[in-house]
């Protein structure tokens, strides 16, 4: 292998697979890269997540070069920009610039394995990019951080039916939250993601056109000629529309607040401080609220203290009091995107449904504490 390149190329490259990957789960990643008619293509795995970024290159030479991830990432993030000469010679990587020579250590290409392409897949479905960013951002809270349940630690991606949206869900057992964004183009079926590897798409996602592929074992991410893989995880999800219908959710509410969003986070955050944790959900404090009057009261007492705090709100309906999880409620509230936050309680005094005023596009449901 044989080429001149960018180096401020080849570092937007490597910061990508850097932040696409997770080098906890299988040991120091090696990044692969590969020259040919296309120009230089660099390529790792963590074996949830297969991420190809293509880089503009004069190639004089086909060929490969395996080096480790971390070490070629140093490399480089210490290099000014301009031209970059890159040639392999045996397994070894020989770098050049204007005034700086390395030798990066290698292993034989063959010796990458890349994540198994699925051959059946379905799409691609298309949408913009940072729709999707906001959609994972969404519902990324409502997902547990560890579980012995798989499906709670996951999101599920559900394109509409009938064309025109793709659906985001999660649900951890104390909240359930949705988002959906457009796509347009050929049907695909669902699919389950750890919320872990969405999270890392997720920031290195950007404005733009991108499309989904789905096939049986992975999802096939695609924008500005990268290629992100990602397998998919083996948890069933529940119907999200039959666990809404049992909570009695869809039978409407009786008690509805309007609130402003900053002030209701920063109240649940500072009541909390004196809130005890809960006896069952541990790592939650439990607050209660009172809606009614044209306000919201924050309160509660523990063995710290007591408190209590009132905020301006618009409500419609009998006065209700409720325990909620401060903590939770706050994340959900964060996770809207919205200046102004709805709470609505349906008649069954065990759930609360979180909306958007004038948008749509998510909505998340908080279970009451006990």
């Amino acid at each position: 292998m044989k080429l001149t390149c960018l180096i401020s190329d080849v570092k937007a490259g490597i910061a990508l697979i850097h932040g696409s990957i997770a080098p906890e789960k299988s040991g120091p990643p090696n990044v692969l890269l590969r020259a040919g008619e296309a120009g230089l293509e660099l390529a790792a795995t963590d074996y949830l997540t297969h991420v190809e970024v293509p880089v503009s290159a004069k190639v004089r030479a086909d060929g490969g070069a395996l080096v480790l991830l971390d070490t070629l990432r140093r490399w480089i993030e210490g290099m000014p920009e301009g031209p970059l000469e890159m040639e392999v010679k045996g397994y070894n990587l020989h770098l050049t610039t204007a005034d700086t020579q390395a030798r990066i250590a290698g292993i034989p290409p063959d010796d990458f394995h890349p994540m198994v392409k699925d051959e059946d897949v379905r799409g691609p479905l298309h949408m913009e990019g940072m729709d999707l960013v906001r959609a994972i951002t969404g519902v990324a809270y409502a997902t547990a951080r560890e579980s012995d349940k798989p499906a709670t630690m996951c999101v599920h991606l559900v394109p509409c039916a009938d064309g025109g949206r793709l659906w985001l869900e999660a649900l951890n057992g104390f909240q359930l939250a949705r988002a959906w964004l457009p796509a347009q183009g050929e049907w695909c079926p669902s699919a389950t993601i750890p919320i872990s590897t969405l999270t890392r798409v997720a920031r290195v996602l950007e404005s733009g056109d991108t499309s989904i592929e789905v096939g049986p074992r992975s999802v096939l991410l695609r924008q500005k000629g990268v290629a992100l893989r990602l397998r998919q995880s083996d948890a069933t999800m529940p119907d999200i529309d039959k666990v809404l219908e049992r909570s009695g959710v869809l039978e409407g509410w009786s008690t509805r607040a309007t609130v402003d969003s900053k002030p209701l986070v920063a109240g649940l955050e500072t009541v909390a401080t004196l809130a005890d944790e809960h006896r069952i959900a541990k790592g939650t404090r439990t607050v209660v609220l009172t809606i009614g009057g044209n306000a919201i009261t924050i309160s509660a007492a523990g063995q710290a203290g007591d408190a209590r705090l009132a905020l301006a709100a618009e409500t419609v309906g009998p006065e209700r009091k409720l325990k909620v999880s401060a903590n939770m409620l706050a994340e959900g509230v964060r996770a809207s995107g919205g200046e102004r936050i709805i709470l609505e309680l349906p008649p069954t005094n065990r759930l609360m449904v979180l909306r958007v005023p004038d948008l749509d596009t998510w909505s998340g449901v908080q279970m009451l504490m006990e």
